[in-house]
């Protein structure tokens, strides 16, 4: 990890801690935050016009899924999920392939989040969707509520921590939106 990640890092801990310090009504010396895991969601990549009801990736998606696999090769992923949809597939093709990992479909928001929910703490998870269903989903896993998703290269990183603070247990998600790739629409 190099100095300014070490440094960023740091920065997102303050800053959570002081977050649940301040919500909890109790000093540091009776509160321990912990991490519990942390989904990051996107958009799939720019889809060709054809097939209308099921297209592939644009060259620019392409382009596109392969940063995306480079942004998030460091960041610890162990489960990946897509949906029925080979654009999403696609998305996330190229970073299961550098990672050795599957890509695991999913046909609706309901059984994802079932299969999310039942995952142990410290995961990091990838959730590749849609513009109308990534709202709704970063919503259920108690994220900020955002907008459907217009244009590409949006990722939203929901990190989950709890404060334990003496007979009291507080839970907040912390929502950062990040770009990555040439900017989109």
């Amino acid at each position: 990890m190099t100095t300014r990640s070490h440094i960023v890092s740091a920065a997102v801990f303050l800053l959570l801690f002081a977050s649940f310090s301040q919500g909890a009504g109790s000093t540091s010396a009776d509160c321990g935050l912990q991490y519990v895991g942390t989904v990051l969601l996107v958009r799939h990549a720019e889809k060709a016009k054809t097939p209308a009801d099921d297209p592939t990736l644009t060259p620019e998606g392409k382009a596109r899924a392969k940063t995306l696999a480079h942004v998030c090769r460091q960041a610890g992923v162990q489960t990946i999920y897509a949906t029925s949809y080979q654009r999403t597939q696609l998305t996330a093709k190229p970073l299961a392939a550098a990672l050795g990992l599957d890509v695991n479909v999913k046909k609706n928001a309901k059984t994802l989040l079932a299969d999310i929910k039942k995952k142990p703490d410290g995961q990091v998870i990838l959730v590749v969707g849609h513009s109308n269903t990534l709202p709704e989903i970063i919503k259920k896993l108690g994220g900020e509520r955002v907008p459907d998703l217009i244009g590409y290269g949006k990722l939203y990183v929901l990190t989950r921590m709890t404060c334990s603070c003496t007979d009291v247990t507080h839970s907040k998600v912390i929502t950062l939106k990040l770009g990555f790739g040439v900017p989109s629409r």
